[in-house]
């Protein structure tokens, strides 16, 4: 069973397979995106509409590349299955001499 098979909305009940309860337009990505992210280090981006540039991969094996505003959704060009965009982003462990020259943003807990 995929992740995808176990977080189904179910109209009826207005839940989730797996109990959790979203507003009736279904279900949330974060529904997706919690479990997967759990217990590992991660950055949680807040979208407001902003730019970006990106090159996007779709499981059917095509890629393409966005330079714009508000890129919530996509749809492949190829297969025409239509994703939404995350707010999860892995992070990853580096020495400090991967990051000389570059901005370190130290925050406050």
């Amino acid at each position: 069973m995929s992740i995808y098979d176990e977080h189904q909305w179910n109209e009826e009940t207005q839940s989730c397979r797996c109990g959790y309860s979203t507003p009736a337009h279904g279900m949330s990505h974060l529904h997706i995106e919690e479990p997967l992210f759990k217990d590992k280090p991660y950055i949680w981006i807040q979208w407001k509409g902003t730019n970006v540039c990106c090159d996007i991969s779709c499981d059917c094996g095509a890629s393409l590349h966005f330079d714009g505003d508000f890129l919530y959704f996509f749809k492949c060009p190829s297969c025409g299955q239509v994703w939404e965009v995350g707010t999860h982003v892995p992070i990853y462990k580096v020495n400090d001499n991967r990051a000389v020259g570059s901005v370190v943003i130290e925050g406050e807990m």
